[in-house]
């Protein structure tokens, strides 16, 4: 018995031409049904495996290849040996006879072997091949090249008319001359056999079409139609004398090939288990891309929505928001988690402040401890200075977006304007059915099986919303979404403690109320007294706690007031504690401001205080009527001045108003409770009543830097 290792080269073929026969293998692999025949020829050991009788094609002559491989592990190149169907054209030196051997070698593109089934044909064009097949090694094209000196190419059975469809069952004996191709006899002095190299064409099937075998001929050059047909010997044996020259002239081509060149060849399994890994990484990229794919056709559908990025907690817009100290509020920070993970009925928290007392932050670090414990579904921070963030027109399509993406889509496809319709529309087709569906795939196992049960929707500053009528419309809806027993969605809400805003949510049964503004002042004063008494004093820290009362929005303002470098500590504590004693126990945004705004004009004549009372009203009243915040190039063109003279006003308010040291980034208040004041009558001279004056300075700039004219800005070429 021969042992399978030692053998380099593999045939599959129909005729073999050994110079000796080895015995049989002694094994095999497991699930190799291949017959096979050893030898020699030359100095190399070949291993030969025929086709099953009456089987044919890639398909049959793969599965022969790899099981050869799997038992064979040393063979380096491999031959396929047999009879093909000729395509002779009428282009000289390609004049194909019955035993005439064609040798594959690359032609125009293609490595030797052109795959005829595998493409599209587009009408009114040729045929478009999808598929490029590999060359032969280096080794077996130089021996084609030493072969080719040997049998030069040249240019007679009997070849029928396209047009002639021939019956294998009842064959034309004596085809008359109106059925053939008239071809002159070739001398003595031709090959005969000829050899021809070039394009093979090959499938899985046989070719019987002569039109579209010419046809191919002509396009691509092919030279032959490979059917592998060993099986066909048996029934038409006129076909044996092809298969011989076939393999006679592999047998001289395999005797060429020196042995030492060979052995250096990497082997076959090397190389099929390397395609194996780029097939495998080609299907990933393929996966990946699809899924690329796939997601950029959600992303245009999304794209109908629109979308509030500043609305959601952590977006670029909120970066510098305050943070909460990690020792502050720990106590209610932790009845909010509990909260949270709790499965009671109570689906809603609904916490009650006034202005400045930090609900803001408290929502922003409960959001983040939402999304580190992976509770948190989405969020929407109402602001009404920002456009898109202050009205319920825009709420449920960005939350919609984070909340259930998937399963928002076809509502999406189905009505393409879905982000105009009413409210409760929204509501229903983008968060209330989308979100029971989700839940339904989540209790089957289908989605998100590592997910909770619990997520939580963070909707922060509710009395922000610019319109009423939106809020009496969609917090009943809220209250719906809230008690649905089809998905297990909490809501936390924020908002002051307005009346409209207390009745709307009067229906919702699952409720849970907490006012902010109503903590034990006890607690505040525990916190103070912590603090070193030796300044400002005992008395002084007591007062500034009773002034603060919880806001932490005084708090800050306070502290950024007294620390202002540009004066004395002393002072601008005595300004703030005069402030209140004017204002009164129940005012508690006159004490908040009124320091800051009276230290702007501190010192200046009526002239001069009443030309920075001017610049005044118009830079900051145009900073907090802006819809959206801008930077201080943008307001200073707006206003048509200088950066420098916007940047005087801004200096003076730095503890009320951020300005950031980026000057790409927006200028705006601390707290929305400043524009409140300015827009209030309390705040006296520093009243703003600027719209007109916004209005105005917009005309202005427009008529005057570049005065408007019909057609200023023609079409572009």
């Amino acid at each position: 018995m021969s042992n399978p290792l030692g053998y380099t080269i593999s045939w599959i073929c129909a005729i073999t031409f050994l110079d000796s026969v080895h015995d049989p293998p002694e094994h095999v692999a497991p699930h190799d049904s291949n017959e096979y025949t050893l030898g020699q020829m030359g100095k190399h050991n070949v291993v030969i495996a025929v086709l099953s009788d009456g089987e044919y094609g890639l398909s049959t002559a793969s599965a022969v290849a790899k099981g050869m491989l799997n038992s064979f592990p040393d063979v380096r190149v491999g031959f396929m040996v047999g009879i093909a169907g000729g395509a002779p054209t009428r282009s000289p030196g390609c004049d194909i006879r019955l035993g005439d051997i064609v040798v594959s070698s690359p032609r125009d593109g293609h490595g030797g072997v052109f795959q005829y089934d595998f493409g599209k044909l587009v009408q009114g064009q040729s045929f478009k091949p999808t598929r490029i097949l590999n060359q032969p090694p280096d080794v077996l094209r130089a021996a084609v090249a030493g072969l080719k000196a040997e049998f030069e190419e040249r240019e007679t059975d009997r070849l029928f008319l396209s047009h002639v469809t021939l019956n294998p069952n009842d064959p034309i004996e004596n085809p008359g001359p109106e059925l053939v191709v008239s071809r002159k006899l070739r001398t003595s002095d031709e090959d005969n056999p000829a050899v021809f190299y070039g394009l093979i064409a090959s499938a899985n099937q046989l070719m019987k079409d002569a039109n579209m075998r010419d046809q191919l001929a002509t396009d691509k050059g092919a030279l032959c139609f490979e059917m592998e047909a060993a099986g066909l010997m048996n029934h038409f044996p006129c076909l044996g004398y092809a298969a011989m020259t076939a393999a006679a002239y592999a047998k001289a081509l395999v005797c060429r090939v020196q042995r030492t060149r060979l052995e250096n060849e990497p082997k076959l399994t090397i190389l099929t288990s390397q395609m194996q890994k780029v097939k495998q990484d080609v299907a990933q990229v393929k996966n990946q891309m699809e899924n690329q794919m796939g997601n950029q056709m959600d992303s245009r559908v999304l794209d109908r929505l629109s979308v509030a990025e500043e609305a959601e907690y952590d977006s670029h817009f909120n970066q510098h928001e305050p943070k909460y100290h990690p020792e502050t509020r720990v106590s209610f920070l932790k009845e909010i988690e509990t909260w949270a993970k709790d499965r009671r009925d109570q689906r809603v928290y609904w916490l009650i402040g006034s202005a400045g007392i930090g609900k803001s932050t408290i929502s922003r670090t409960a959001a983040k401890n939402f999304t580190e414990e992976k509770l948190l579904a989405a969020t929407f921070f109402f602001k009404r200075v920002v456009a898109s963030c202050s009205t319920a027109s825009f709420l449920f399509s960005p939350v919609a977006r984070q909340l259930a993406q998937q399963f928002i889509l076809k509502a999406i496809a189905k009505a393409e304007n879905i982000s105009s319709k009413g409210i409760a529309v929204q509501f229903n087709n983008l968060i209330l059915n989308p979100l029971e569906r989700a839940y339904a795939e989540i209790a089957f196992g289908k989605l998100y099986k590592t997910r909770p049960e619990t997520l939580i929707l963070v909707l922060d500053a509710l009395d922000e919303c610019s319109v009423d009528e939106d809020i009496e419309v969609f917090v009943p809806l809220l209250a719906k979404l809230a008690s649905s027993k089809a998905c297990s969605l909490k809501v936390f809400v924020t908002s002051r403690p307005e009346v409209a805003i207390r009745y709307a949510w009067e229906p919702i049964k699952e409720l849970l109320r907490v006012k902010l503004h109503e903590i034990e002042p006890d607690f505040v004063s525990q916190d103070i007294m912590q603090l070193e008494a030796a300044w400002p004093g005992t008395r002084k820290l007591q007062a500034l706690a009773d002034m603060a009362d919880r806001l932490f929005i005084f708090a800050a303002t306070t502290c950024r007031f007294i620390a202002d470098s540009l004066y004395s500590p002393e002072k601008q504590l005595s300004r703030v504690l005069k402030a209140a004693m004017e204002s009164g126990i129940n005012d508690r945004l006159t004490p908040t401001y009124l320091p800051v705004l009276w230290q702007f004009k501190a010192g200046r004549s009526k002239r001069e205080a009443d030309v920075l009372l001017e610049r005044f009203r118009r830079v900051v009243g145009t900073l907090v009527l802006l819809e959206k915040p801008l930077p201080v190039a943008s307001i200073a063109g707006l206003l048509a001045t200088d950066e420098t003279d916007v940047d005087r006003i801004l200096d003076y308010l730095r503890s009320v108003i951020d300005v950031p040291e980026d000057r790409r980034s927006a200028v705006k208040p601390f707290h929305l409770s400043f524009r409140d004041f300015l827009l209030g009558q309390k705040a006296g001279d520093f009243a703003l009543d600027t719209h007109q004056k916004i209005a105005l300075d917009c005309l202005d700039l427009l008529t005057k830097k570049q005065p408007l004219s019909y057609n200023m800005f023609p079409p572009p070429p």
